[in-house]
C-alpha cells in the first residue's frame, strides 16, 4: 500500500477530520520534496515512487482509451519532468483520501460497536458503574461550601446561547497553530465547539443569554443532528465500502478495521484496568481520543447520560493534536 494512504486510512478510521487536512497538507509538501530530490533517494524509494507514477498513467491511458506509455524505472529515469511531479504530488494527495474515506465509516462502526459490547464481553454492569460515579460526584458535590454552588437555573431552550457557542466554537477550530517543521494545528470545528460549549456551559449565563439549557431537549436534537450526520456519512461512503470490501480496497478496509478495533480495545483496558477510571468516563473518553462526535453519540445512547461528554471534552484537543503531529510523521518515515 502507498504510504499516503496508510495515513489517509489511520485519520479515517480513527474519524479523525483534522488528521485528515494535516495528512493531506503534510502529503502534498512530503511527496513535492521527494519528487525535488529524486535523484538522491534509494533505488528502494524511487522504485516505489515510479509505481505510484506508472499505475497513474496505466489507469488515466485505460480511461481515455489511448496506448499505455512505457514503464519508467529506476534505470531509465533519473530525475521527474513537472508533468511526472504533478502526477505524483496528485496521486499521493488522493491516496490520503481514498484511504480516509473508506477507513472512515470501519472506524465508526467499530467504535459503536464497541461501545456497546466492551461491557458485555467483560462482564461488568453499566448500571453499577453509573451507580458509582454518581455517588462519588454527589459526595464531591457535597464537600463545595454552599457559597461556591452554582444556582443558575436551567432553561428550556435559548437558540441564541446555542448558536453563540456553536458559532464562536466554529471560529475557534479554524483557528491555525504554527507549528514550525510539523506545518500547522487546528482543533476542527468539532474540537473548538466542544471547548467552547464547556467553557460557556460553566459560565451560564451572560446578561439575558443563557447557556444552560434542558438536557432533554438538547438530547433530542443531539439525537437529530447525529442521525443526520450519520446518513450522511453512509451515502457518502457507501460506495466505496462495498468497493473496498469486494475489490482491491480490501487491505484498507482490513487496516481500519484494526486500527479501530485496536484503538478502542486498548483505551478501554489502559483506562479500565490500569487507571481505574469509571466507564460513564471512560466511554467518552475513548470516543474522545478517537476524536469520535459519532462515538460520543453512542456513549451518550448507551449509558442514557450526558457526563461522557465531560470527558470526550477533556481528550478529544490533545486527541487532536496527537492525531495531526502522528500523521505529518508517518509521512516523514521513509517510503
Amino acid at each position: 500500500m502507498s504510504p499516503y494512504q496508510i495515513t489517509g486510512t489511520y485519520t479515517g478510521a480513527l474519524t479523525s477530520s483534522a488528521g485528515l487536512a494535516a495528512a493531506t497538507e503534510s502529503s502534498e509538501s512530503e511527496s513535492k520534496h521527494s519528487a525535488a530530490n529524486f535523484e538522491n533517494l534509494d533505488e528502494g524509494t524511487k522504485a516505489k515512487i515510479l509505481a505510484i507514477i506508472n499505475n497513474a498513467k496505466e489507469r488515466d491511458a485505460k480511461l481515455k482509451n489511448e496506448a499505455i506509455p512505457e514503464k519508467m524505472t529506476v534505470e531509465n529515469t533519473t530525475s521527474l519532468s513537472a508533468e511526472d511531479t504533478e502526477i505524483y504530488v496528485t496521486e499521493a494527495k488522493a491516496g490520503v483520501g481514498v484511504g480516509h474515506s473508506i477507513g472512515y465509516p470501519f472506524g465508526v462502526l467499530f467504535l459503536i460497536l464497541g461501545i456497546n459490547f466492551i461491557p458485555r464481553m467483560f462482564r461488568f454492569d453499566v448500571e453499577k458503574e453509573k451507580e458509582k460515579y454518581f455517588a462519588q460526584k454527589k459526595i464531591d458535590l457535597s464537600n463545595v461550601k454552599d457559597s461556591e454552588k452554582n444556582t443558575i437555573p436551567e432553561v428550556k431552550m435559548d437558540f441564541v446561547g446555542f448558536s453563540i457557542a456553536a458559532f464562536l466554537g466554529y471560529l475557534l477550530g479554524s483557528i491555525k497553530i504554527a507549528m514550525g517543521p510539523l506545518g500547522t494545528f487546528s482543533l476542527g470545528s468539532i474540537g473548538g465547539a466542544i471547548i467552547v460549549a464547556l467553557i460557556l456551559g460553566s459560565i451560564g449565563k451572560i446578561g439575558p443569554i443563557n447557556f444552560r439549557m434542558d438536557s432533554v431537549v438538547l438530547g433530542k436534537m443531539r439525537t437529530y443532528f447525529l442521525s443526520i450526520f450519520l446518513a450522511g456519512t453512509g451515502l457518502n461512503y457507501g460506495f466505496r465500502v462495498v468497493e473496498a470490501v469486494t475489490g482491491d480496497g480490501i487491505m484498507i478496509a482490513v487496516v481500519s478495521a484494526l486500527v479501530a478495533i485496536l484503538s478502542v480495545l486498548f483505551g478501554f483496558l489502559l483506562g479500565h484496568y490500569v487507571f481505574h477510571v469509571n466507564w460513564t468516563l471512560l466511554s467518552g473518553a475513548i470516543t474522545g481520543g478517537m476524536t469520535s462526535a459519532p462515538g460520543l453519540g453512542a456513549a451518550i445512547d448507551a449509558l442514557d447520560s450526558d457526563e461522557p461528554a465531560i470527558s470526550y471534552g477533556a481528550t478529544q484537543p490533545l486527541a487532536t493534536l496527537c492525531m495531526v503531529i502522528f500523521s505529518i510523521i508517518i509521512h516523514k518515515l521513509p517510503i
